[in-house]
C-alpha cells in the first residue's frame, strides 16, 4: 500500500479508500503516512464503493485489474 501511496491521486486529486468491513482505525496507516509525506494530504477511508463513487462523481466507472508482482 504504501508503494501504491506514492503515486498521485487521478480522479480530481482526491483519493479514496474502501476499507474493509473487519478493518480496524489503524487501517491504512503506512498509506496514509506515505499519501500525507509525498502528497501532502491523506485519502479519505469510506466504508462502501457507494461512498467512494459519490465522492469522486463517478457513476458507472470501470476499473481494470491491477497485476501485483
Amino acid at each position: 500500500m504504501a508503494e501504491q501511496g506514492s503515486h498521485p491521486p487521478i480522479v480530481r486529486q482526491l483519493r479514496v479508500v474502501v476499507a474493509p468491513p473487519f478493518a480496524g482505525d489503524g487501517f491504512g496507516h503506512s498509506y496514509r503516512e506515505q499519501q500525507r509525506t509525498v502528497h501532502g494530504s491523506e485519502p479519505v477511508i469510506v466504508a462502501s464503493l457507494k461512498e467512494a463513487y459519490a465522492l469522486l462523481d463517478l457513476d458507472d466507472p470501470h476499473f481494470e485489474p491491477v497485476e501485483q508482482t
